[in-house]
């Protein structure tokens, strides 16, 4: 057993032999989409999250979201526990299968894709990528404004269950904010519509965010944006990340809105450059990333502002970017995932989000946890919304580390509520942060949701059993 599971005694309820169980799932999707051989329950039985793995009984595909809600009301009546899994990207395991379960895959439910540039909008299946949407809106000058960093792979269904975010949240929001409508499968085998606007409008917002325990998503239906036609980027070398951290305060205080703030300190640069030469100054303490959009001049006025706004903060040399500069800073920041097992071969992420005031202290604190558990920990995200990304790095194979990657997570969770912030930005609990609900959340209100689950979801069917304690 690895360092970061902590079983709680989980049981499927009872099973139905084999080959039974999987003819009965075969005449709802067909057999070509029920998958039992081993190397198939090994690719589905993780997600990817590094440190976490299940063994799933079946996977299954529907690709309508009638097949979805049949195949869902099936392992309900057979008291089996179903795990919800979109593009398989979560970083929180989240897609992480209970042992026995059944999985229930949303990628062939990519049908519709359908912009509607009038209503400035598009419908979409649960399992269309997120970057498909956004070559579709892109033909009628569009955007999506969320943009997780898994775009190009991750599935819209699964941007809504986690209330995905991206760079760009600081001025558009999260997904929540872009939702305007939700097609969802109960365990009772019904299929639901809820909109905005209507009396059903708090089951929309209950969905999003829910990590698929308390219904499946099938379709989405999000608002589009006019895509800005400028953009304009400053890049700001950083003594150190709480210098980072002071000026991104800095410049918000005095009104500054730029469409995204990023950032990443030395290890994640590091991480980066031995990726691949990106001309970055080992030196630096820690870079932000900044980006102004808008339409005429305003964009380059506000770049030149904000530039001599930072001129006076401390411990920052900041500079305009253009051209290929521009393009390589932000690749270089979007690399920085991929890039990170240059450091270690393993790692483990959280993904804190805390009021901007307190990211200062955040950074430093997270900084002494990797000096005392002498670990790594490379440190980057979107700071501008408070959302930062500490990844734990350490050695798969080797037990002391895992250990102290398991110890490092739990600290810079307490560290995250203790200055007033959340658990998670936009990467959702997953099992990764089960063991932190009692400390995040008191009594009362994980009553609350509790009555929820058990209403959405009496049988225990959908996904709970990876992350609540008992019934």
């Amino acid at each position: 057993m690895q360092a970061f599971e902590s079983p709680r005694g989980y049981q499927v309820v009872r099973q139905a032999s084999g080959s039974d169980l999987q003819a009965r799932f075969a005449e709802i999707v067909g057999p070509r989409r029920v998958r039992s051989d081993p190397s198939s329950l090994a690719a589905y039985g993780i997600d990817a999250t590094v440190g976490y793995r299940g063994y799933p009984a079946l996977a299954v595909f529907p690709t309508t979201a009638a097949a979805a809600a049949s195949a869902l009301a099936l392992a309900g009546s057979l008291g089996l526990a179903v795990t919800a899994r979109g593009g398989g990207t979560s970083l929180a395991a989240g897609a992480t299968p209970l042992d026995g379960s059944i999985v229930i895959c949303t990628e062939l439910i990519d049908q519709p894709l359908v912009v509607d540039p009038d209503a400035l909008s598009v419908r979409c299946g649960a399992g269309v990528k997120t970057a498909q949407i956004d070559a579709a809106a892109a033909e009628f000058d569009l955007f999506l404004a969320p943009d997780p960093g898994a775009r190009a792979i991750s599935v819209i269904g699964g941007n809504v269950a986690t209330n995905a975010g991206g760079a760009l949240g600081l001025a558009y929001g999260v997904i929540r904010h872009h939702v305007l409508g939700l097609e969802y499968a109960t365990v009772n085998g019904h299929i639901h519509h809820v909109r905005r606007g209507g009396a059903d409008e708090g089951m929309v917002d209950l969905l999003i965010g829910s990590e698929g325990t308390l219904g499946l998503i099938t379709a989405v239906d999000l608002a589009l944006l006019p895509a800005p036609p400028r953009r304009h980027s400053l890049v700001a070398r950083c003594v150190d990340a709480a210098a980072a951290a002071r000026a991104t305060i800095a410049l918000l205080e005095r009104g500054f809105l730029p469409a995204r703030i990023e950032f990443m300190d030395d290890v994640a640069v590091r991480a980066v450059q031995a990726a691949r030469d990106r001309g970055l100054d080992l030196s630096v303490g820690a870079y932000l990333l900044i980006e102004f959009v808008g339409r005429g001049s305003r964009p380059q006025r506000q770049v030149e502002a904000a530039l001599q706004a930072l001129q006076g903060t401390g411990g920052i040399d900041a500079e305009k970017v253009a051209g290929q500069r521009e393009r390589s800073y932000w690749e270089a920041r979007h690399a920085i995932t991929s890039s990170l097992a240059r450091v270690r071969p393993g790692k483990i992420g959280e993904d804190i989000c805390l009021p901007r005031t307190r990211l200062p202290d955040a950074v430093d604190r997270i900084k002494q946890i990797a000096a005392e558990l002498d670990l790594p920990i490379a440190l980057f995200g979107h700071i501008g919304d408070g959302t930062l990304h500490p990844n734990v790095l350490y050695d798969p194979l080797d037990e002391d580390q895992r250990a102290r990657a398991a110890a490092a997570l739990g600290r810079i969770a307490e560290t995250s509520i203790e200055l007033g912030g959340v658990l998670s930005g936009e990467h959702g609990l997953g099992r990764v942060k089960r063991d932190h609900l009692e400390a995040a959340f008191d009594a009362d209100t994980l009553a609350v949701f509790q009555r929820l689950r058990d209403a959405a979801d009496p049988g225990a069917v959908l996904n709970r059993p990876l992350q609540w304690v008992g019934r």
